[in-house]
């Protein structure tokens, strides 16, 4: 991986990516492909150069969901938080975020701390949002936030 910054011993650091342009998605029942990334959000590479360093790895997304029909309009989202070496991507975090409100806006914020123990080299760390369903017609979600941020520490 390229641009990977470099560990020194002793240093914790704290890597940010935030986004908060609005990114909207209506359904129409039958028009998106599933699975459908709605996110993906991934920070910039960071180079582990000792073992025994841990990566927390925070992240949240701010979704507001709008439903303009009378009957239920289930909602149904994976959260995903992987870890990227090289060549493979592992999975730390997943999980379903469901709803099934009618004739409202609501928001729903998924989000999820997990520690990693990525071992030397260099890692990148991404949150995805994805609907494994067409999104219902009548409904819209708007991701106005998203943020996944890691701290590097080293165990003692």
């Amino acid at each position: 991986m390229s641009d990977c910054r470099c560990k020194g011993k002793g240093s914790n650091e704290l890597f940010c990516r935030c986004e908060n342009t609005p990114i909207s998605f209506s359904g129409n029942g039958v028009g998106i492909p599933v699975p459908t990334p709605f996110v993906s959000l991934t920070t910039a590479t960071i180079m582990i150069s000792e073992k025994d360093w841990v990566a927390k790895v925070d992240s949240m997304a701010d979704i507001l969901v709008d439903v303009v029909e009378d009957i239920p309009n289930p909602i149904n989202l994976f959260y995903i938080v992987e870890r990227i070496s090289e060549s493979t991507t592992k999975t730390l975090c997943i999980y379903n975020v469901t709803d099934d409100r009618a004739n409202q806006q609501y928001t729903l914020t998924p989000n999820n701390t997990v520690c990693d123990e990525p071992g030397t080299g260099c890692h990148k760390y991404r949150l995805t949002v994805i609907s494994s369903s067409p999104l219902p017609q009548g409904v819209t979600l708007a991701f106005n936030c998203r943020c996944i941020n890691v701290t590097t520490f080293q165990k003692k």
